[in-house]
């Protein structure tokens, strides 16, 4: 799950505040809904980003990147009259295995105005090794890589980690989210990093 920070939002607010040109009515942007499925793979790997509730003929463009490295275009589509628009796209081979990025919509004239959630990089396997402080939210187990970087963890290894240690998970992506829609790792093997963060 996507939380803000200074620098997200440092980021952000000058893509937010951006104005269209006069090419028509756009969606109020607070209504628009980006999601990426699947939420995280490797290199190359294909993925469909689809956009909802925007306004009927609008042209857009989805990126890809991250905090600190590259950023790409990797397709555009225009929304049908409900709204909608899927994009394919492929993961760039720039990316780096344990890291994750964002997939961003722009308008076509426009900087991005919005995110989805975290998009996790694996290996070709589809193996990836974490780093991050356990936690709980709820009934569930998390791996807190950063304040915005937040996983859920199942699998019997998960489920023996103490909340407040910090340590490193190998894991594969669970088929589903399970903890309230945050991104959730099967984890097979975890390591103590040390003491708490």
């Amino acid at each position: 799950m996507l939380r803000p920070t200074l620098p997200l939002l440092l980021l952000a607010l000058p893509l937010l505040a951006a104005r269209p040109a006069s090419s028509g009515p756009r969606a109020t942007l607070s209504a628009v809904a980006l999601e990426v499925d699947p939420r995280g793979g490797p290199e190359g790997a294909k993925v469909t980003v689809t956009v909802r509730d925007l306004t009927g003929r609008t042209p857009i463009v989805v990126g890809f990147g991250g905090i600190g490295s590259p950023h790409e275009i990797l397709g555009e589509g225009v929304s049908d009259e409900d709204g909608l628009v899927r994009v394919e796209a492929e993961i760039p081979s720039w990316v780096e295995p344990g890291r994750t990025y964002l997939f961003y919509m722009a308008y076509a004239d426009q900087r991005p105005v919005r995110f989805a959630d975290p998009f996790l990089v694996t290996e070709a396997d589809g193996t990836v090794r974490v780093q991050g402080t356990v936690g709980t939210e709820g009934s569930c187990t998390t791996l807190h890589m950063s304040e915005t970087e937040v996983f859920g963890l199942t699998g019997e290894a998960a489920r023996a980690l103490p909340a407040g240690e910090r340590v490193g998970v190998h894991a594969t992506l669970a088929p589903a989210a399970t903890c309230g829609g945050l991104l959730t790792l099967r984890v097979t093997r975890a390591e103590p990093m040390g003491g708490p963060s």
